[in-house]
């Protein structure tokens, strides 16, 4: 067997109204707004959005970053624990 690299991708959170701690990794410390989280994503990574989160988006733009083999995903939902989401 060869080596083996493992790869550890971060989960973002972002949800209004948190208390913003980098790297957002938890719902208490999620960041407060779109472009927080985005600064912080590298391809492959994941952002869990809070159903609880607003924000007024008009006039942003942002690329976030991916490709096809290393994709960001996103995802909204119901807040579960101190992170990630139940739906």
């Amino acid at each position: 067997m060869g080596n083996r690299e493992l790869l550890i991708m971060a989960v973002v959170d972002l949800k209004s109204g948190a208390s913003p701690s980098s790297p957002f990794a938890t719902w208490a410390g999620a960041a407060g707004t779109l472009a927080a989280a985005n600064a912080v994503l590298v391809s492959g990574d994941t952002l869990n959005v809070s159903k609880l989160h607003a924000e007024a988006t008009a006039g942003i733009s942002l690329t976030i970053p991916g490709s096809a083999s290393s994709v960001t995903r996103i995802f909204g939902g119901t807040e579960d624990g101190s992170s990630g989401l139940t739906d």
